[in-house]
């Protein structure tokens, strides 16, 4: 879509800009120092292997059963209704400065189809997670039950992580991450970025919903898309999908 930007593993990170100078400061600084945590930073040199590379090897090795000294401590997966998805996106990356946009909404479907997009194809990335759903440090969670039964689900990941909570510890969790208290933190939106990468009054957490796509998609564009749900995820059970 554009080569103004870092590519890895088909993704593509935005620079922004930015000096190799700078991304290697925030990388010698901010760089978190545990076994258990997974990131991908910027390589010190030319010749360093990415840490995700690293992730990478053992995901597959566990997907094959061999998940003896993997990296991998826990993961949470979270997967969304795709032409939610493909809504959010279409807006969020028409608020930013450092992507290329799409002309028009029927070009960014017709992208978003493809797997034309930043972080690539939906379906793809669905595809490449699915594997480990029966692995036991694997948890995978959609947005819809997270919206639909926020504390069970919080509770989901408390147990998953072995961690417990006191009732007021619960209770300062879904205060803090509901959509209305991180639409008005400052930390979680668009408000403390400047102008140069972000539209004027661009919002970060727009509306936060399920279903948000049925106001957007035209009846042909939804019967387009089913269809190539139907074909790209034929091979996955269908209750996988807690969407209609």
């Amino acid at each position: 879509m554009s080569d103004d930007f870092l590519w890895f593993e088909g993704i593509a990170f935005p620079n922004m800009g930015f000096r190799s100078e700078t991304l290697r400061k925030v990388h010698d600084e901010f760089v978190i120092k545990d076994e258990d945590v997974i990131i991908l930073t910027y390589p010190k040199s030319d010749t360093e292997v990415f840490p995700w590379e690293a992730a990478h090897s053992s995901i597959n090795a566990c997907v094959q059963g061999d998940c003896s000294g993997a990296m991998l401590s826990s993961v949470i997966y979270l997967m969304r209704n795709p032409r939610d998805v493909f809504v959010s996106g279409y807006f969020f990356w028409n608020s930013v400065k450092f992507v290329k946009k799409p002309k028009s909404w029927e070009q960014y479907f017709e992208w978003f189809c493809q797997g034309n997009v930043i972080y690539g194809s939906w379906f793809d990335h669905i595809h490449g997670w699915m594997p480990m759903r029966e692995k036991k440090n694997f948890l995978l969670l959609s947005y819809e039950e997270l919206k639909q039964d926020t504390r069970r689900t919080v509770e989901k990941i408390c147990q998953f992580l072995g961690k417990t909570l006191e009732p007021e510890e619960l209770n300062l969790i879904l205060k803090n991450s509901s959509f209305q208290s991180m639409k008005e933190n400052k930390m979680s939106n668009f408000s403390l970025l400047s102008v140069d990468f972000v539209e004027e009054k661009a919002q970060l957490l727009r509306k936060g919903i399920s279903g948000d796509w049925k106001n957007h998609l035209t009846v042909a564009q939804a019967e387009a898309f089913d269809k190539l749900f139907q074909e790209k995820m034929t091979d996955l059970p269908r209750e996988l999908f807690p969407w209609e």
